[in-house]
């Protein structure tokens, strides 16, 4: 397993800008920081945008009807993010398999400019008539390779934690 590394601030920025947020009262814990709920929901929002600007909607759409499941998810907190803070959500498309695809969503502290947080998760497709994984249609995958194959022209390595991702 290799090792973990964080990207860079400006390495994150670079990439699109999924979710935009400002760290609002009613998400900061008992140890004045954003409750880790909330980087779990910027994650999720995160993928789950990602995938739908990908075509996402087309597949609940279809008949029969199918969709994503999550069945992983791991975060990696590398920083806090406080009340007030700006933060940013950015997604890499790591894998993509026949019936599943590995995506992270990093969230970046604008106001000090850091990495905040590392959210990776494997989502697999779904025939939602039979509740059984299924192969993607064409189109969506071939939305996700072009994905796959647009972030491994980065030059840095995605920052992944070594224990998930997709099965063939």
């Amino acid at each position: 397993m290799a090792a973990f590394t964080a990207p860079t601030f400006d390495q994150v920025a670079a990439l699109p800008t999924i979710v935009e947020a400002t760290v609002p009262e009613e998400w900061i814990d008992e140890n004045g920081h954003m409750n880790i709920n909330h980087y779990f929901d910027i994650g999720g929002d995160g993928s789950w945008t990602f995938c739908r600007n990908l075509g996402l909607q087309d597949l609940y759409e279809a008949d029969p009807p199918t969709g994503l499941f999550t069945t992983e998810n791991h975060i990696t907190y590398l920083s806090e993010l406080r009340l007030g803070e700006e933060l940013s959500a950015h997604v890499r498309c790591v894998d993509v398999g026949p019936k599943s695809v590995h995506l992270i969503t990093i969230v970046l502290d604008r106001t000090h400019e850091r990495v905040a947080a590392v959210h990776e998760v494997v989502l697999v497709h779904v025939d939602m008539t039979a509740r059984k994984a299924a192969p993607f249609p064409d189109h969506f995958r071939e939305a996700l390779e072009s994905a796959v194959a647009a972030d491994r022209e980065l030059d840095w390595p995605a920052p992944l934690c070594g224990a998930m991702g997709v099965r063939r």
